[in-house]
């Protein structure tokens, strides 16, 4: 079996991603998401497997991921280390039908 190594975001921004033109929010060790259908809950999770996977879930393309006629748009999340906060960060830009990571 393989053995992940867990992570706890404590923060997600979003911009421009699927149906979440701007959304922040602190997140704690135990977070339950509810909301009607088409809320975004699973858009959510999807952004936060972009971002630290850097591919997107599955079923997924590019242009599927932005927010309504929008060009570019980002997903960033925050995860303690030992060291201080990790940004892992993910822009992307539907002209150049490109994704950027970034990790600090």
């Amino acid at each position: 079996p393989q053995y992940h190594e867990l992570i706890m975001i404590t923060n997600i921004s979003l911009y421009q991603f699927k149906n979440h033109s701007s959304f922040t929010t602190p997140l704690s060790q135990r977070v339950i998401c509810t909301g009607r259908n088409g809320a975004g809950k699973s858009n959510l999770l999807g952004a936060m497997y972009l971002a630290i996977n850097g591919i997107l879930p599955r079923s997924s393309t590019i242009d599927s991921i932005f927010s309504r006629e929008t060009t570019q748009g980002q997903v960033r999340l925050v995860i303690p280390t030992d060291i201080g906060d990790a940004e892992y960060t993910v822009s992307f830009d539907r002209s150049t039908r490109s994704l950027r990571l970034l990790y600090q």
